[in-house]
């Protein structure tokens, strides 16, 4: 995840890739993020709010984050 804050893009990029981008999406103007944690504490799901009322929820599988 990639953050420019306001007065300098205000969005948040989500780039999906190992050794190289396999998927991309942009959030603008980012409002509020959430995270989901499973009992070890691992961050398994992120839900964020932007401010044109879209929202943008992404889970992840157990094995995602190394």
């Amino acid at each position: 995840m990639i953050y420019d804050r306001p007065g300098k893009g205000d969005n948040l990029a989500i780039e999906i890739g190992k050794d190289e981008m396999t998927y991309g999406h942009s959030i603008d103007s980012p409002t509020e993020v959430l995270t989901g944690e499973n009992s070890n504490g691992e961050i398994i799901a992120i839900w964020i709010a932007e401010a044109s009322g879209r929202k943008t929820s992404i889970e992840m599988p157990a094995n995602a984050i190394a």
